[in-house]
């Protein structure tokens, strides 16, 4: 049924986006969308009514709509929140109080005429002067929309909205405010003007390159670039109004007029979900000195254009988070950066070469300086939060960084933007645990140095490197590809090749008993890869391959990916191949989150002695796919929620491969016996199901005289020689013995199970009778 209470003309004032939809059909009014989406986004259906704060102090009503026994919290409040005396969602409105100041509208209720005090205040009383009850008094305002031809609008004592196009604005419209803070929601398909005083907003929205001139417009103090499809340009700005980025990516330009902001003015910045440029003309006799950001809501990129290096300061804030660049000198003269009242900031000083005072709160906030740049003489304090001190310079070890970052205040992650051979020793930074690299794009490692005689062959670098890891467990993030240095040949007899490299290599401080380490994986999808080998060629050795990731000293590797990750060895190229793509350490543990794919590769443990390369690979925390192989270790694997590949090494396996549909690499290489075999937990057999990739995709379904003879067998040994009997070269069978389920591989067509050629593996859980041809393959 119909809303009694909700208003539409107020509906449409405070959100402009709706009119525009129901102008253009999306909704056939005002209240289909309030119903379908409005009060879900918290927007108000009068100004009397907060669903959100009904929702908070009515949970009944919540599970009563959620059940769909009344279409909005609207509708009930009118059908019975407000005779049983409950609030509006905040103090706009008392029932009791209103019918007793007001007998006359007590009479009409009795009677019919009206179900509530409360319908008759929105509908009625409101306008006629009436008190609500309530301790609470929204300001209200009038919507005016500007037709095709010439306009003279005159707003009210309220906060107006003004709502005009392309087709309705013109220079001879005139708008006068009046008092109230009004707003003006322009919607541009081509370039336009008006005359308009006592307008404090205007929120433009350009889809065609389009610019407004404001060179007639007096008193506005916001231009709001909002949700434009296109670049937006604001020209003739009369004063020093804010600029205001509202979910937009379109560059916004904004050119002041001559003389109104002075030689030491603050450009004003608000920005809600925006990522754009916004490029500044002053104007003749104009300079800004400061720029002041604030962050309303959401997260921001800008980039500040306009060719001149005059600003000197920065300040941001606000409860949402911004990034701030300039795009080529704008940020050279800046000396004082203030970040403490945003909820977390970036602020990009990679040109400038000044000293600089750097202030931050409780947000998580960074700095960047360019390489060189980062000194002693510079004052960093980023606070409380888990903040990053960025610097250009590749080698983050050397001792002046050391002390100037020791120097610093606040900084919990140290990182580069260097592209070659970046280098960290983590142990001698007092209060940094994470190092990050990759964050000016790809790293690569510096390729080695073949034998020369007398030069010396030396190895590739490890595009990076991360030196003095404690045992309790540093990190690094990684937000780009990684590829270690390539081996590179030896020219002369007896002259040695250059190895290659890892992409990532991370060393110990000091060793302990279990040391662990923690890898990230953000901002982008990212390879991690090592070097290539190289063929002997003039020399007497091969150069041998890198692995991806060389964490060969740690017992525990953590690894967290929000973007997703793939890990491998270089190419042999002729040289020596690596065996492995993530190399660990002694008896490790692997454990894997986050909700992106990772592929791991190979990953096998350095340790010599063999009972000490049993690694355990955890990846139950992780939504993405999984893509793991292990060596030849008695290995644990548990996959995630993705469809995961699993590859079982040459020991004794326990895999499980958790939600999804999964795939199990099994083949004569894992080098199972009858009493030494892998087993899967959790096999979902049946079409649609998991599936072992080993031998062949053909099936023999025994029949049940013979699942039975199989069954009946004395000893496992026995009951594997009878199944090998029913069923054909290279073909996979299923039986059940002592309560268990197996799946068996006849891979030489004999009677007897030979190992390196046939295959078996416990199916746990499993019954016989659901495995099916659908899961080999």
């Amino acid at each position: 049924m119909a809303l009694q209470t909700f208003v539409q003309e107020y509906y449409l004032q405070q959100n402009p986006d709706v009119l525009q939809a129901v102008l253009q059909g999306v909704f056939t009014s005002a209240e289909q969308h309030y119903t379908l989406y409005g009060e879900a986004e918290g927007r108000q259906p009068n100004p009397y009514f907060e669903p959100t704060g009904y929702y908070t102090q009515n949970p009944d009503v919540l599970a009563a709509v959620q059940a769909g026994a009344f279409s909005s919290a609207l509708e009930h409040f009118e059908m019975y929140g407000a005779t049983e005396g409950r609030q509006p969602g905040a103090d706009t409105f008392n029932e009791a109080t209103y019918l007793a100041d007001n007998p006359d509208v007590q009479a009409a209720v009795d009677a019919g005429t009206f179900t509530s005090g409360y319908q008759h205040f929105v509908l009625y009383g409101a306008n006629e002067g009436r008190a609500s009850g309530g301790s609470e008094s929204p300001s209200t305002g009038e919507t005016f929309t500007l037709t095709a031809g010439v306009d003279n609008l005159v707003g009210t004592a309220g906060d107006d909205t003004f709502i005009g196009d392309s087709a309705s604005i013109s220079p001879a419209d005139t708008i006068d405010g009046r008092a109230g803070t009004d707003r003006a929601d322009l919607f541009l398909s081509d370039d336009e003007t008006l005359n308009a005083t006592g307008v404090e907003q205007f929120f433009i929205q350009s889809t065609g390159d389009d610019t407004f001139n404001a060179a007639s417009v007096e008193g506005a103090e916001e231009f709001w670039s909002n949700r434009s499809s296109d670049t937006l340009t604001v020209s003739n700005i009369q004063n020093n109004a804010t600029l205001g980025l509202l979910d937009t990516d379109e560059t916004f330009n904004a050119e002041f007029r001559a003389g109104v902001i002075g030689d030491d003015g603050t450009l004003n910045i608000a920005t809600d979900s925006s990522d754009a440029t916004v490029n500044i003309d002053a104007g003749t006799g104009n300079t800004f000195t400061t720029l002041a950001v604030a962050a309303v809501n959401g997260s921001s990129v800008i980039e500040i254009d306009g060719g001149v290096a005059s600003y000197t300061s920065i300040e941001t804030s606000g409860e949402g988070s911004v990034s701030l660049s300039d795009d080529t000198v704008e940020f050279d003269s800046v000396t004082s950066v203030d970040l403490q009242a945003a909820g977390g900031s970036y602020v990009d000083l990679e040109d400038n070469a000044l000293d600089v005072t750097v202030t931050a709160g409780a947000g998580d906030d960074a700095i960047e300086f360019g390489a060189g740049e980062f000194n002693t003489d510079d004052s960093v304090d980023l606070g409380e939060g888990d903040n990053t001190l960025v610097l250009g310079d590749a080698d983050l070890s050397t001792n002046a960084i050391v002390t100037a970052v020791n120097a610093a205040s606040g900084v919990s992650t140290l990182a580069s933007t260097a592209t070659t051979d970046v280098v960290a020793n983590v142990g001698e930074l007092d209060d940094v645990s994470t190092i990050a690299a990759g964050l000016g794009g790809s790293v690569t490692g510096s390729a080695a140095t073949g034998g020369n005689a007398p030069v010396v062959a030396a190895d590739a670098a490890a595009a990076v490197t991360i030196n003095g890891i404690a045992s309790s467990g540093d990190s690094v993030n990684v937000t780009n590809d990684l590829t270690g240095g390539q081996a590179t040949a030896g020219t002369g007899g007896g002259d040695d090749a250059g190895n290659a490299a890892a992409g990532l290599e991370l060393n110990m401080g000091t060793d302990g008993a279990n040391d662990s380490v923690s890898i990230s994986i953000t901002g982008n999808s990212s390879t991690i890869e090592g070097g290539q080998g190289v063929a002997a060629g003039g020399g007497d050795t091969a150069g041998e391959a890198g692995v991806g990731i060389d964490a060969r000293e740690f017992e525990t590797v953590n690894i967290s990916a929000d973007e997703d990750l793939t890990v491998a060895r270089g190419a042999a190229n002729g040289g020596t191949a690596a065996t492995e793509d993530t190399l660990v350490g002694a008896n490790a543990t692997v454990n894997i989150t986050g909700d992106s794919d990772v592929d791991l590769g190979t990953v096998a443990s350095a340790a010599a002695d063999a009972s000490n390369r049993n690694l355990t690979i955890n990846a139950e925390e992780l939504t993405g796919d999984l893509t793991v192989t292990t060596g030849d270790g008695n290995d644990t694997i548990v996959g995630g929620d993705g469809d995961d590949d699993i590859a079982a090494g040459a020991g004794v396996n326990t895999l499980t491969g958790g939600a999804g549909r999964d795939e199990f690499n099994i083949d004569a290489t894992d080098n199972s016996t009858v009493a030494d075999h892998s087993t899967i937990t959790d096999f979902q057999a049946g079409r649609g199901g998991d599936t072992i990739d080993g031998g062949a995709a053909a099936y023999d379904d025994l029949t049940a005289s013979q699942r039975t003879t199989v069954s009946e067998a004395d000893t496992l040994d026995d009951a594997v020689v009878e199944a090998l009997g029913f069923t054909d070269n290279t073909n996979w069978t299923a039986f059940e013995y002592d309560g268990k389920t197996y799946a068996l591989f006849d891979g030489d067509d004999n009677a007897t199970f030979d190992q390196g050629t046939d295959i078996i593996v416990e199916l746990s859980g499993v019954a016989v009778a659901d495995v099916t041809v659908d899961n080999f393959v």
